[in-house]
Parts: C-alpha cells; structure tokens; sequence
C-alpha cells in the first residue's frame, strides 16, 4: 500500500531500514491508519530525498502534534487503548529541556529578556543556579521555591502556546529502582536519544488517572524515529516473566542488555507542573560516537525473542 517500503531493505541508510520494518512489521497499526499514511501526498519525488520520511513527519504533524485529541486516542486506534491501566497506577516519564525548541521558554521563565535565548552558556548557568549539578540526581522534594516557580511558569507558556503532543511513559514499578542512577540512564531506559550537549532532565511521576486513557504505542505515534522498535502485536507470543503483551518495549539506544525489557506507552499531553518531579539531574554527555542502531536493534530484538514465541514468524532478527 506504501510504495516506499518496496526498497527499504535494499537502503544503506540504518534509519531508513529501521523505519521501514517498523512501519512493514508493526502490526499494532490499524487498517485505518495506515490508509492516512498512504494517502499523504507527496512533494516532486525527484528532490524528495525520503519519501517515507515525509509520510511519517507530515502523518505526526497532521495527526499528532497540537491535538488536544491526538488520533492515537480515537475509535480507529480503539484496539490499543488499554482500559485496564488506569485509576492509582504510577506512571513514570522523563522531559528533556530542548535547547533548540525551548531557549525562548526557558529564558523566559527565567525572567530573562529574549536575547538572552541565544545565549546558551547563559541559560545554563541560571538554571544550574536552581537545578545544582553538585550530584548526579536531585530529588523533587528538595527543589527550591525558585526552581517550582521556574517549571510551572515554563510548562504554562508551553501549554498555553498549544506546544503539545503524545508523551510516551513506563511503569513507576519497573524504573522506580533506576532513580538514584545517572540521567543517561533514565533516558536509556525510556528509549530517548542520550542529547550531546549538557541537558537538563525532569524525572515525573504522576497516576495513570491523571492522564488516562493509556495506549500501546506504534510506529505512526513515534513519527520519524528511528530508535523506535515496534513491539509484537500478539499478547498469546509472550512467554516470558518480563514480557507486558499490553503496552510495548521501549529500545535501550546504548544496547545495553542489563535493563531488560520495560513497558511502554503513550497518553495525551498535560499540564505537567512541578509537583510531578520527582528527581531532576543534568546529563553531561560528550558527542556521541557513530549510532550504534543496528546493534541496538539487533539486541533489542533478542529481548524481545527471550520472551515472545515465535518472534520470528513477525520479524526477522536486524
């Protein structure tokens, strides 16, 4: 139905291959939704470098992002909806300060004029006056006046301005043991690109009730991301004690095994405010080395094969 996947095992390009299994694979994808992404029109193919690229970012934009009903929650997606988690359940999501999309924001929170969003170094060096680097983690419950009064100010602009979109979460209980670990961890665990310059990080907990309904996510809720790693669609495949047949799994980036499989979901955005932080902690990362995706992905998918049967049968190991 989608003519770019015909080629995408053929590509030399990592996150080509990746998202074009994702998108052939991911059976959690309605039929509907998969008619939406093939009916998006596209530009003059001969200056288009990634025809599939353009379907899943224009399909995120149109559907997605900036919908106080994004089309993950409508009845066409009705069969990823998962009703049964909701009420006191914790839910656990970690929010990475964007310096590119949220320099005006966070200058202005800080009470500072709008040049001051260019200045980088600048920015870092006033929040680092409310969010200490002293430690690797923060807890929530030490944050400083100035510091609450900084999220929820910053959080009421990003709300207030309609910046909004699906967030994707884990289960309190699976990650509640990674708190006192460094950020990059956190980040690892919830699937989320480790950033190469120094980056805050807010880590929220908050009940299911706040955000409900919950839903498994799918390629077409992730957009153009290729550290995404479709999940089986099947709940009668799992076999194994760490297997959650209801929601998905997110990929660890590092390839690192010893976090095993976490469930993973995806709800309608909120006004997060600072009584959701439960920790806060820099990460301090130096450039990244080349992607390791195909490793990660190639790992990722003997997890999945430790507790899923027949994993095969749905995706040949990457």
């Amino acid at each position: 139905m989608i003519p770019e996947l015909q080629a995408w095992a053929l590509s030399v390009d990592p996150n080509e291959v990746a998202m074009g299994s994702n998108v052939e694979c991911d059976h959690r994808v309605p039929e509907v939704r998969t008619r939406q992404l093939a009916d998006i029109n596209l530009p003059d193919t001969a200056h288009l470098a990634s025809p599939l690229r353009y379907r899943l970012k224009t399909y995120a934009t149109v559907h997605n992002y900036n919908k106080l009903i994004p089309d993950f929650l409508e009845k066409g997606n009705d069969e990823n909806i998962r009703p049964e988690l909701n009420g006191e359940v914790n839910l656990v999501s970690v929010f990475k300060f964007n310096w590119t999309r949220h320099k005006g924001d966070i200058a202005a929170a800080l009470g500072l004029g709008t040049s001051s969003a260019r200045d980088l170094d600048g920015l870092v060096i006033e929040l680092k006056r409310l969010f200490s680097d002293d430690a690797d983690v923060g807890l929530g419950n030490t944050l400083k006046p100035a510091a609450k009064s900084f999220i929820d100010d910053f959080f009421q602009r990003r709300w207030g301005f309609g910046q909004i979109h699906g967030v994707w979460v884990g289960l309190w209980n699976e990650f509640e043991h990674l708190v006192p670990t460094i950020a990059t961890t956190w980040l690892s665990a919830v699937g989320v690109q480790i950033p190469a310059a120094p980056a805050l990080c807010l880590l929220l907990k908050y009940k299911a009730k706040d955000v409900y309904p919950l839903v498994r996510p799918t390629i077409l809720d992730a957009g153009w991301y290729p550290e995404h790693f479709a999940s089986p669609s099947a709940p009668s495949w799992c076999g194994g004690p760490d297997c959650a047949p209801s929601g998905g799994h997110p990929m660890n980036n590092n390839a690192d095994r010893s976090l095993g499989l976490r469930s993973e979901y995806i709800h309608r955005d909120w006004q997060r405010k600072s009584s959701d932080v439960h920790a806060w902690a820099w990460v301090h990362s130096a450039p990244p080395p080349p992607h390791p995706l195909p490793m990660a992905r190639s790992l990722h998918w003997e997890l999945l094969d430790g507790n899923y049967a027949k994993i095969g049968n749905w995706l040949a190991k990457p």
